[in-house]
This record gives structure tokens, sequence and C-alpha cells, in this order.
């Protein structure tokens, strides 16, 4: 009995980790993959304001459009990944989040519908970052991500 509880703490605390949203459980063990934190961040941010939008819960995009500006900003200054997959591509993509980024300056002039749909166009358009450089996607195969509540932790501004 005492040989099977061990066994299921050990596994249990495994696959604790293997499914998280921090910022260091997005990076894989292995050495070779691409990783790129700054985008990573903008996927979180872009979850959030897909979340808001389907809510229909227009402050917290308001509140949001600064932070997707930063987290924008932090992504086009920190240079492609030298092992990205399709760099071509990639740069290609980041002509887009550059053009959201600029869109998502003037929130002020917009209403409530343009403000959500700019805020819904970013999560496609990093998925499609993400899969042209190469990164994996963590939330993929996450069950808990749907449930998971994203004011829990912490996120760069």
């Amino acid at each position: 009995m005492v040989k099977v509880i061990k066994t299921l703490l050990v596994v249990g605390t495994l696959g604790f980790g293997l499914c998280s949203c921090s910022d260091h459980d997005h990076e894989h063990v292995d050495e070779k993959a691409v990783k790129w934190n700054q985008l990573r961040e903008l996927d979180e941010l872009s979850e959030f304001g897909e979340a808001y939008s389907q809510k229909k819960d227009m402050g917290s995009l308001k509140k949001l459009a600064p932070k997707l500006v930063i987290a924008c900003d932090e992504l086009l200054k920190s240079g492609i990944p030298e092992n990205a997959k399709d760099k071509t591509a990639v740069k290609e993509l980041l002509k887009d989040v550059h053009g959201l980024r600029d869109l998502m300056k003037t929130v002020a002039t917009m209403s409530d519908a343009q403000l959500a749909s700019a805020v819904e166009s970013f999560h496609p358009l990093v998925v499609k970052l993400m899969e042209e450089a190469g990164l994996p996607q963590v939330h993929a195969n996450c069950e808990h991500h749907e449930e998971h509540d994203h004011d829990d932790h912490d996120h760069k501004e």
C-alpha cells in the first residue's frame, strides 16, 4: 500500500508540472525548441482579450488595450529567434502585429464593436505566428486551461 501511495505521489507531482500557465512552465525541456517569451506573453494577453470579448466585458477590454500595446512593443523589439522554423513567414506576420499594435493605440476613438474586433484579431495571429516560428502550443493539450482563472497570476505590463 505504501509503495502504491509513493508511486501516485511521484506520478501526481510529475503530472502537476506538465500543464501550467506560469512563465516558467512555458519553457520546454528540449534545448533545441524555439523559445520566445515575448510571444508567449502576447499569447496569454490575447487569450484574455478573447475571453473578455466573448463576455462583452468592454471595461476589461479597454484596460487590456495598453497591455497589448506594450506586449507588442516587447515582441517587436525582441527579434526573431535564430532557430525559428520559417523566419520569412514570421517577419511578414510581425508586420500584422505592428499594425494591430498601432490600431490598439487608438482605443479611445474606437466603438465597442471596433475594439472587440481588434482585440479578437490578436489570438489567431499569435497562434499563426507561434506555428510559423515553431513554438509548441502549450495550451492546446492543457485540460484545465479553459477553466483557469488568468487573473490568479500576473502578466508583464
